[in-house]
């Protein structure tokens, strides 16, 4: 589970904004792997992220190249390889269906990647804003 917390904050609120609701959804699907019903929300999230995040990560990358961020290059390459991935977890997904593997796999690599993409990469908007 991410728990928001001031090392998460970017200093612009729409990008914090945009974090919250990326971290709500990974939250739940943690939530429901405790109660065992993520295989069965698995299709729902991953719909969920694919289109969500592709939009976020362009208005992100937006904001970070319109203050001049010195991460935004670092940034825009790690949106891709996550979209990549999403992509991935798609083309198994619509392969073998929701399966216990791929749940457990997307939960894990996208609440790391996102809390170490926020402290590592996005944080730096604090200084640019």
């Amino acid at each position: 589970m991410i728990i928001w917390n001031a090392t998460l904050e970017t200093g612009n609120a729409v990008v914090d904004n945009d974090h919250k609701v990326l971290i709500k959804q990974i939250n739940l699907l943690g939530d429901a792997l405790k109660a065992g019903t993520a295989k069965d929300q698995l299709t729902a999230m991953i719909a969920f992220l694919n289109k969500y995040t592709r939009e976020r990560f362009a208005r992100e990358e937006q904001i970070m190249a319109n203050v001049k961020c010195p991460t935004t290059g670092q940034n825009c390459t790690a949106h891709k390889v996550l979209v990549a991935k999403l992509d991935g977890w798609v083309s198994r997904l619509n392969a073998a269906g929701p399966t216990t593997v791929l749940v457990l796999e997307i939960y894990k690599e996208s609440s790391e990647w996102l809390r170490s993409h926020i402290i590592g990469i996005d944080s730096h908007l604090r200084k640019c804003a």
